[in-house]
């Protein structure tokens, strides 16, 4: 398979968090536009993750005779990289709106969640993450450099959804062609 984890249960369940993740990030950039185009972006955010989301449901029928992978939890780098995320989250966001400094928000939550997936790196293997990772981060810190302001947030937070998406549909399609091979 083409993916860096192990069993394409585990690589299912990584596609199906990130396409859900992707939606959050799609919704954030939808919600600092002004309508009509606050609607649109709602629709199209909606629209993509949840075709991922079927696509890897339906996937996921075929994979279950593997059984459930193991739980990601059992790997300490991996819960390491998920508490960073969960403190360092609201930590920024806290800081940043005491500083008034709040245009900075989504930066700060791309290079955090963007650090996360390097320790997911670590944790797994493989460059997928990296990718990501450094995708995620590459986008928070550009927006400060290379716009106004007041669009850092549809910047940062639908780049970020896009890489999400794209990478949610790499993988489900690399389970799906594993799967049609007989490489699982």
């Amino acid at each position: 398979m083409d993916v860096d984890s192990s069993s394409p249960s585990a690589d299912l369940r990584g596609a199906v968090l990130m396409a859900a993740f992707s939606l959050a990030w799609f919704m954030w950039a939808a919600s600092s536009l002004q309508p009509p185009w606050r609607a649109r972006a709602a629709a199209v955010g909606l629209v993509l993750p949840a075709a991922l989301l079927a696509l890897g449901r339906r996937t996921a029928r075929v994979v279950r005779r593997d059984g459930p992978p193991p739980s990601p939890f059992r790997v300490p780098f991996y819960r390491w990289a998920v508490l960073f995320e969960a403190l360092a989250v609201p930590v920024a966001v806290i800081v940043l709106s005491r500083l008034n400094l709040s245009e900075y928000i989504p930066t700060a939550v791309a290079v955090i969640v963007g650090v996360h997936f390097l320790g997911l790196t670590a944790a797994f293997g493989g460059q997928l993450y990296t990718i990501v990772g450094l995708g995620m981060i590459g986008v928070g810190v550009a927006a400060p450099f290379g716009a106004p302001a007041a669009d850092w947030v549809v910047i940062v937070s639908g780049g970020c959804g896009v890489i999400l998406w794209v990478t949610a549909a790499i993988r489900i399609l690399a389970v799906r062609t594993a799967l049609a091979s007989g490489e699982s």
